[in-house]
């Protein structure tokens, strides 16, 4: 299923098995792709896909809420990020470390950070960022290497987001509730 257009932003995910328990629901892929570039790992029976749906509802419920305080570059603020959770990279001087606190703080505190999710989905070292400002979302991909690789950043209307979002939620969960399939 592939819900938005991946030249600009879109969810793809593919069910191998729908389970029966709702924390996992399914065994399948979750991907993001961000301006053409696809961020997660892209193999039928990548990851449970729990975490993913579980995510993709806690985004919609918190809609607004992911934002940051300084506006920042997208290398600067993938930098940032880098540095101070994976130790990679070295930090621009220019940023000092209560620059750099106060970032990693909106980024922790406001759940920026959409993937990793928790699942095995994106072990490829994809990264996705999500910063909600006013009516438009701001969406940065990454795989985290150094240098960084395959950086990618659109700005999308808030409205188009989250109707990517919400559609993606519903059709899954409709096919997970209907799934003659599911197995224990």
């Amino acid at each position: 299923m592939l819900i938005g257009n991946k030249m600009t932003f879109a969810i793809q995910s593919e069910v191998s098995k729908f389970l029966e328990s709702e924390s996992q629901l399914a065994i399948g892929l979750f991907n993001i792709h961000i301006k053409a570039n696809r961020y997660g790992v892209a193999k039928p029976d990548a990851s449970l896909l729990g975490n993913s749906f579980k995510e993709v509802q806690l985004r919609i419920k918190r809609r607004e809420k992911h934002t940051i305080k300084n506006e920042i570059s997208a290398i600067d603020l993938v930098s940032i990020i880098q540095y101070e959770t994976y130790g990679l990279g070295k930090i621009d001087l220019k940023f000092g470390e209560n620059f750099r606190k106060q970032i990693m703080r909106d980024v922790d505190d406001n759940l920026l950070i959409w993937a990793p999710d928790g699942d095995e989905a994106f072990d490829d070292g994809s990264h996705v960022i999500h910063i909600d400002s006013k009516d438009k979302v701001r969406i940065i991909g990454f795989l985290n290497e150094e240098p960084v690789a395959k950086l990618s950043e659109i700005y999308l209307e808030a409205s188009v987001f989250y109707e990517v979002l919400s559609t993606w939620y519903a059709v899954f969960f409709d096919d997970w509730k209907r799934s003659p399939l599911k197995e224990t």
